[in-house]
């Protein structure tokens, strides 16, 4: 189902043929990082596999560990991007254009990388977890491999949840002020427009579904439910 639903993403923004312009280029990238996710998980999915063969479970487990981080650098990037296009739309095409969201892929990239090799030197090898179905770094083999995993966990949880979480807020309050303000304009419109044209209505009386047309779901809830979604994977298998 995942390869499926990244596959039709592929083919949605392929299709639109604007594949150069900074956000599809960051969902063409991600959707090609879960599809390569997805079909990895395929090709391992046999428990016997991993666990009866040295070879097979430390590429399972440089390949988990170097395209899970990518595709959360790569979801932060597309959060970092509607940040961009809502607090700064005027200078939008100066701030991210596809050459910095090429370059910062790039980096990502060589992050992962560089946190794919000390496992390769029995630094926290690569072993079988029966709670992933699958193997990773086995933080728990030694003091070195507890400062792999303080930096590893750094690079690539908490450092793109902490920049996810920050633009989400950024965005809310932009929201929210930008919300007081057109519900003050137009309370002040209305107010002057009933004060002219009738004496007989109390001119201090806002129509009841004028403000409910300000009140949608909740930004609140939904920066919560993001940041739900996002942890919840790890939650499950810490």
């Amino acid at each position: 189902l995942g390869l499926f639903l990244n596959g039709y993403i592929l083919f949605v923004v392929i299709l639109s043929k604007q594949i150069h312009t900074a956000n599809n280029l960051l969902l063409l990238h991600l959707g090609v990082v879960d599809s390569l996710l997805c079909s990895m998980f395929l090709v391992f999915s046999a428990p016997s596999l991993l666990r009866g063969w040295t070879i097979p479970c430390t590429l399972h487990g440089f390949l988990f560990t170097l395209l899970h981080p990518v595709a959360l650098w790569t979801v932060c990037g597309l959060n970092c991007d509607r940040y961009y296009a809502i607090s700064a739309p005027l200078h939008y095409g100066a701030l991210v254009s596809p050459r910095k969201v090429t370059i910062g892929l790039g980096a990502t990239w060589v992050l992962a990388l560089l946190l794919c090799i000390p496992p390769l030197f029995r630094v926290a090898p690569y072993s079988y977890h029966s709670a992933l179905a699958g193997c990773a770094p086995d933080f728990t083999a030694g003091h070195a491999a507890l400062w792999y995993y303080a930096v590893y966990t750094t690079f690539t949880l908490l450092l793109p949840a902490a920049l996810i979480l920050g633009c989400n807020l950024k965005v809310l309050m932009i929201a929210r002020y930008h919300r007081h303000r057109i519900a003050s304009a137009i309370f002040e419109v209305t107010l002057s427009a009933q004060v002219t044209i009738t004496h007989q209505r109390n001119p201090f009386f806002l129509p009841g579904g004028l403000t409910s047309k300000f009140r949608g779901r909740s930004a609140v809830s939904t920066v919560l439910q993001l940041l739900g979604s996002f942890f919840a994977p790890y939650s499950y298998h810490s």
